[in-house]
């Protein structure tokens, strides 16, 4: 499940004094959910309908942005969450610094879930790039990994695609140095989503770190062919959350989804967002 395309141009979040997103305390009396009262009554944070699909986007800081390893960190959040499916960022694969084949040990953690590496660049005698892991009830029937080409001399980003029986999962992480790369990396992505995608019975998502907020222009260069389907809600950094640059986004060419829920995932039981990574995860549910 390796095929290496080279393509066109082919929560308890970690809790500050005060929280990020509007400057209100995190307090049980504002969030019930960090109470232990809650707890023992809900223990799960964002439950999950019945027939629904959860997708999440997560940038992992290569997993040791606060700890030496958090892999056992993501795998806690991910099973709380029942995610169907993930998409992940910045993630090493045997390099000197991660001397480890990061996801395939996440996917081993999870219990015999699938996963798919997509490498950007090589970097210190491995790899790095963006990743995905998928339920076991969710087989990955094809993979491909398109590089997006290196802009006006910022370095190589990648998207990495997961085909599903019912489904087409998409990761990406645009750069974060300037903005005409962004843009660039936008259009290439949106051109094979066309050339590729046009016409699919299933739906097809994009997520990922997209280095920019919402109204930035790689954004709406984005939102010419995908909607956007999760929340404008700030999840970086998890220590002043402010900024909102993790997305997720439904192709407008192919199969059809309803969203019952979207969240960025502030707080959990089972696993600390604000410890795990510099980014919170956030999902979407849909029909």
């Amino acid at each position: 499940m390796r095929h290496f395309v080279i393509g066109i141009i082919t929560a308890s979040v970690f809790l500050s004094l005060t929280s990020s997103c509007s400057g209100e305390k995190d307090n049980t009396e504002e969030f019930p959910e960090l109470s232990d009262a809650y707890k023992n009554t809900d223990p799960q944070r964002y439950p999950k309908g019945e027939g629904v699909t959860r997708i999440v986007s997560y940038n992992v800081g290569t997993f040791n942005k606060y700890t030496a390893n958090s892999v056992p960190e993501v795998a806690e959040i991910i099973k709380e969450l029942k995610a169907d499916a993930v998409i992940m960022n910045e993630v090493d694969s045997c390099t000197v610094r991660n001397p480890l084949y990061q996801v395939k040990v996440l996917a081993e953690t999870l219990g015999n879930w699938n996963y798919v590496f997509g490498p950007a660049l090589r970097r210190s005698g491995g790899a790095y790039g963006n990743a995905i892991v998928t339920s076991p009830a969710h087989k990955v029937l094809k993979d491909t990994t398109l590089l997006l080409g290196r802009h006006n001399g910022a370095e190589e980003r990648g998207l990495v695609v997961a085909e599903c029986e019912r489904f087409v999962i998409m990761g990406t992480h645009l750069d974060h140095t300037q903005e005409y790369a962004r843009i660039q990396q936008a259009k290439a992505i949106n051109s094979y989503v066309e050339k590729n995608y046009k016409g699919d019975s299933r739906p097809v998502f994009l997520l990922g770190d997209m280095n920019c907020e919402p109204n930035d222009a790689p954004l709406k260069e984005l939102k010419s062919i995908w909607t956007m389907v999760s929340k404008n809600t700030p999840t970086y950094p998890t220590t002043n959350l402010k900024k909102c640059i993790d997305f997720v986004m439904l192709y407008t060419g192919a199969g059809k989804a309803t969203v019952t829920m979207s969240e960025a995932t502030r707080y959990l039981f089972n696993g600390d967002p604000g410890m795990a990574s510099d980014h919170i995860p956030i999902f979407v549910d849909y029909k």
